[in-house]
């Protein structure tokens, strides 16, 4: 199953889309530890007015996609998943 998470001008202002931002710093940690969590490729796509990540999840099931995006997210955004714990 591919899944996707993302962030575009026509929904979100610049701030909101700098607080999406990766930066190089946490792009090889972003990557790590593939098929830790049911997640075997990933891509993330950033330009000035998108960003977008996806999985490709080859064992999910459509029941399990709630459960997938939920650890996508915490892969982009670690810090703002750790204040929603």
């Amino acid at each position: 199953m591919l899944i996707s998470l993302a962030v575009d001008y026509q929904a979100a202002d610049v701030a909101t889309r700098e607080r999406f931002h990766v930066p190089l710093t946490r792009i090889a940690p972003l990557y790590a530890r593939l098929n830790d969590d049911g997640i075997a490729e990933m891509v993330l796509v950033a330009t000035c007015n998108r960003t977008e990540l996806y999985a490709w999840c080859p064992d999910a099931r459509a029941a399990a996609t709630p459960s997938l995006h939920k650890k996508l997210a915490r892969r982009w955004m670690p810090r703002a998943s750790e204040a929603d714990a």
